[in-house]
């Protein structure tokens, strides 16, 4: 569902507004993740821990209603620009059926192409390809975004795994108070993907509009000559020094127990870096795959979901050996990593995307 939502994002979004519609999506996804922990703890603490399951198969169940009714279908391939009117069951709503059937009824329209001079071929179905993501990991650019992407997530995962465990252990909370610390984390997150999608377009424009004064070049949005990496990706390196402190005092914080509130102001800081920089990572990563943004956000998730697992299973085993401290001083530093990376990516990528489109 979430490299989906990036597909849909491709096809209805246009470059200078992209990040907007990005940061809109980050922000629901980061106050969920953050809200769920907050329903858990009352679900179990009223009713036990099985209700969480009857709640999330209710819910789960619910949203897919309401896609098989209204959600349409928006891949280019088969609508177009949304003029074309795709056939094949699997590709309707039953909003859309019922439309139909109504139309048919009062004309005998046909519907055209997005030229409008022939009616449209039926889509072949096909089943997805699990390894047709791999690929895109062979992309320079591409590989060096889901990178920096997947050490942010990493330790982004597994600050959140530690906040259940040590926070009851040290504050005392109860079901309902563990859940609720996850809260500033969220909040943060919205703040900082919606306000981040709205800077990465800003500063889109903004370039486009200074190359154009400086240079005298009026960039075409497809142009590989466009400085698209050094423009998607500024202010990366504030948000990981900011991401950085944020950890560090995380650890201080449970090492010499201080105030509850000093911990809720390091996941504030965290969360809003770290979600700030998934806005500005998945723009790119979304600018650099247009024909295969589902599948670029599938090799992204493939990725940092590894990546996530691996740095949530060693947290105890860290913790235990070096203590909250030199632990999350060695998270903190595993965010150094993506500096070079972006740096690499930003003073690279136009040559690389030259090169691709002339290979193809």
């Amino acid at each position: 569902m979430y490299g989906a939502a990036y597909g849909v994002i491709a096809d209805i979004a246009t470059i200078d507004e992209r990040g907007s519609f990005v940061g809109v999506l980050l922000l629901m996804t980061d106050f969920a993740t953050s809200l769920g922990p907050v329903i858990g703890g009352g679900l179990t603490q009223g009713f036990g821990w099985r209700a969480i399951f009857w709640f999330l198969a209710i819910f789960t169940g619910s949203h897919f209603l309401v896609m098989l009714l209204f959600f349409p279908e928006t891949q280019r391939k088969i609508v177009g620009n949304g003029s074309i009117r795709p056939k094949g069951l699997v590709y309707q709503t039953v909003f859309s059926l019922i439309q139909m059937r109504r139309q048919k009824k009062n004309t005998k329209a046909v519907a055209v192409g997005e030229k409008g001079d022939e009616a449209p071929q039926k889509p072949k179905f096909r089943f997805p390809d699990p390894i047709a993501c791999l690929p895109v990991l062979a992309d320079k650019g591409s590989l060096l975004v889901i990178l920096i992407t997947a050490v942010n997530y990493a330790v982004k995962a597994a600050l959140q795994t530690s906040l259940d465990a040590q926070c009851v252990d040290l504050y005392g909370l109860t079901y309902i108070q563990a859940g609720l610390v996850y809260l500033p984390s969220g909040v943060g997150g919205g703040f900082g993907s919606y306000g981040a999608g709205k800077f990465v377009d800003w500063n889109y424009r903004r370039t486009v509009d200074r190359l154009a004064k400086t240079q005298g070049v009026q960039y075409d949005k497809k142009s590989p000559d466009f400085p698209l990496e050094r423009t998607r990706l500024r202010g990366i390196y504030l948000l990981s020094g900011t991401t950085v402190l944020g950890i560090i005092g995380y650890g201080l914080t449970l090492r010499y127990r201080w105030h509850i509130a000093v911990m809720l102001i390091m996941q504030l800081l965290t969360g809003t870096a770290t979600a700030a920089t998934f806005t500005l990572c998945g723009t790119l990563l979304t600018d650099l795959n247009m024909t295969r943004s589902a599948t670029a956000q599938a090799a992204s998730n493939l990725v940092r979901c590894l990546s996530a697992g691996g740095a949530v299973a060693i947290l105890q085993p860290m913790v235990e050996k070096v203590g909250p401290v030199g632990c999350f001083a060695i998270y903190a530093a595993t965010i150094f990593l993506g500096i070079p990376l972006a740096w690499v990516l930003q003073r690279y990528g136009v040559a690389w995307r030259k090169g691709r489109a002339v290979a193809d």
